[in-house]
């Protein structure tokens, strides 16, 4: 009986190993994607296009952009995790 409970112990503790990998990946994606559009509109602003260009380009909703653009702006030494996190809690 003790077996079986660890062993049904050490099957649990692998499914929530892997079920957190698989989270974290997911959300890893969803920042790596974030951050390489802060990389963009960052490119752009530099690049002098206007606000609505960048909402265009980024093809995202132009409310977002906005926020993110300002958001950059008033931030210019935060690097892109930092935005990331401005940007998040504005929202």
């Amino acid at each position: 009986m003790r077996m079986e409970r660890e062993e049904a112990y050490a099957e649990g503790l692998a499914e929530g190993k892997a079920e957190g990998k698989a989270e974290g990946m997911e959300d890893g994606k969803v920042k790596g994607a974030a951050c390489k559009l802060i990389f963009l509109v960052r490119s752009w602003i530099r690049q002098g296009l206007k606000e609505e260009e960048i909402a265009g380009l980024a093809q995202e909703p132009q409310e977002d952009m906005l926020r993110l653009i300002r958001t950059i702006k008033e931030n210019p030494k935060a690097d892109d995790e930092q935005i990331l996190q401005l940007w998040g809690k504005q929202a």
